[in-house]
C-alpha cells in the first residue's frame, strides 16, 4: 500500500472512545487500517485485518503491515474526535461512509454495510495497545 492508496474510508467502527482514542476501519478497496491517537500522537497502519494475530512482526517484515502515517500534535492529549483525526491524517470519509461509534458498535448478523474482510457475527471490539512493528 503506497502513502496515495486508501485514503477514502468506506467503514470506520470506534473502538475506544477514551484513552486512547482508536478506530478500525476500511478503504474502498477492502484494505484494513487502524487508526490511533495517544499522547498527542496519531498514526495510521495497514494490516491484513482487525484481528490481533494479523499483525505480527513477520506481517510487518513481510509488508503485510505498515505505517501509512503518524504525527505529533504537541498536545500530548490522549482523546480526540474523528473528523480531527481524519484531518491531521489526510484521510476522508467516502461519499455515503458507514461510521459507527463505541464498543461493540456492529455484532450479530452481518449488515448491509458490513466492512470488508470481517466474518458474520463478530463484534468490532478494542485493540491491544501497542504495536508490533520491528524496532
Amino acid at each position: 500500500m503506497s502513502a496515495n492508496e486508501g485514503r477514502a474510508l468506506t467503514w470506520v467502527a470506534q473502538t475506544c472512545s477514551a484513552y486512547p482514542s482508536q478506530w478500525d476501519a476500511w478503504t474502498a478497496d477492502g484494505q484494513y487500517l487502524y487508526l490511533r491517537y495517544r499522547h498527542g500522537e496519531g498514526r495510521v497502519e495497514w494490516h491484513p485485518g482487525p484481528d490481533d494475530d494479523a499483525e505480527t512482526s513477520e506481517s510487518w517484515n513481510e509488508g503485510r503491515s505498515g505505517l501509512l502515517t503518524e504525527w505529533d500534535d504537541g498536545t500530548g492529549g490522549g482523546v480526540t474526535g474523528l473528523e480531527d483525526f481524519l484531518a491531521a491524517a489526510g484521510l476522508v470519509l467516502a461519499p455515503g461512509a458507514s461510521v459507527r461509534g463505541g464498543h461493540g458498535a456492529w455484532s450479530g448478523a452481518e449488515p448491509d454495510d458490513a466492512p470488508p474482510q470481517m466474518p458474520p457475527a463478530r463484534t468490532v471490539r478494542a485493540r491491544r495497545s501497542g504495536s508490533r512493528r520491528p524496532g
